[in-house]
């Protein structure tokens, strides 16, 4: 910081003394220096001591001091954007024991941002802005200096290390929950993915709040974030649960498949096969077997006058051919009507981890976008 100021009494005619002699170092201790302090400063360093700092005082009587420090700020932290925050810092000069009739404070030169701030890997330096303040103060009144500084923070190390990762983590969660799967037992794997992916998702959360800034304003949008990003696969975690479950209950309980849903999904291989050719084969087999059974029969009857108690044998042993031939059709149909539907209710649900796999990757993005826009 540079101080100049006007001293009546350390004015001198240069033609009294040397032509070319218009200005003089001196201690500063030797001379009246103005008590300007830093307000809100938690560290004030300075370069020079005190002891060994020079001023500059021309034939005029202009004192200039030149005293360079490294200042600690007091800045109050507005986080709810970090990492993509911009902090307004303020720096008050003031006058420690002067009012302002007696000494008022005036910016000589614009401030620049070379002189008061040094370079950082974390924050860019946008502007400084200073302007004149009166300070009132019960009947007093104080000359101040109000200087702003304002500073953005460089967002990359977390867009790469955090934001970009927890995304990537999440989306793929989404694409291994919902991928669509041949039986329940791969169902299965999708909650221990989606489990897994929910652990790691806690552990970026842990890293992210220890560098994140702590305020009791509430979380700042980084927070926010990585607490949609397990949102989302925790959800996603419960729609795979309960497809699971009403895929089991569908197989266990043997639901019948709708023909609103079968003609919705359109899958060829629903449709029963044609029994026709089967059951014309099976009416041609039982003529083939009657008309042997009459033969013998008639064989029989032209051997024993006694026919009529081995034609109702025979009848009888038709009779239960046939009632053992219609449970195994019954049975054969049966096993083909379960394989249908379990077939149908496989293919329903991967329609169904289709749809919910684009539903989840679009509002996941979605979100994200209006999160960060």
């Amino acid at each position: 910081m540079k101080s100049i100021w006007t001293d009546e009494f350390l004015r001198w005619d240069v033609s009294d003394f040397d032509p070319n002699c218009t200005s003089i170092k001196t201690r500063a201790r030797k001379l009246w220096t103005p008590d300007a302090v830093f307000v809100n400063t938690l560290e004030l360093t300075q370069v020079v001591s005190p002891d060994q700092l020079w001023l500059s005082v021309t034939n005029e009587g202009q004192v200039s001091m030149t005293l360079a420090s490294f200042v600690t700020l007091r800045c109050s932290m507005e986080i709810s954007d970090f990492p993509f925050d911009t902090q307004r810092c303020p720096l008050t000069v003031a006058i420690w024991t002067y009012e302002k009739k007696e000494l008022k404070l005036n910016l000589y030169a614009p401030p620049t941002l070379s002189d008061v701030i040094s370079h950082s890997s974390e924050f860019k330096t946008i502007s400084l802005d200073a302007m004149e303040i009166d300070n009132m103060d019960t009947n007093q009144t104080f000359s101040e200096l109000h200087y702003t500084l304002v500073l953005k923070r460089f967002p990359e190390y977390y867009i790469f290390v955090i934001i970009i990762p927890s995304l990537l983590l999440t989306s793929l969660c989404i694409i291994g929950i919902f991928t669509p799967s041949s039986n329940i037992f791969e169902r299965n794997e999708r909650v221990t993915l989606g489990l897994t992916t929910l652990l790691s998702m806690a552990v970026i959360l842990n890293i992210v709040a220890d560098q994140m800034p702590k305020s009791s304003e509430g979380l700042p949008l980084l927070g926010y974030f990585i607490l949609s990003q397990i949102g989302v696969c925790g959800l996603a975690i419960i729609l795979s649960t309960i497809e699971i479950l009403l895929h089991q209950r569908a197989n266990t309980r043997a639901w019948n498949v709708p023909q609103l849903l079968a003609k919705s999904v359109k899958i060829a291989s629903l449709s029963p096969p044609s029994t026709d050719k089967e059951h014309t084969l099976n009416e041609d087999q039982k003529y083939v077997r009657i008309q042997r059974m009459k033969d013998v029969q008639d064989g029989n009857a032209m051997v024993e006058e006694n026919s009529a108690l081995l034609t109702g044998i025979v009848k009888e042993a038709c009779e239960r051919m046939q009632r053992l031939s219609a449970m195994i059709e019954r049975y054969i149909d049966a096993q083909e009507q379960k394989e249908i539907a379990e077939r149908f209710w496989m293919q329903f649900f991967d329609c169904i981890d289709t749809v919910l796999l684009a539903a989840m990757l679009i509002v996941n993005s979605v979100l994200t976008f209006i999160m960060f826009q």
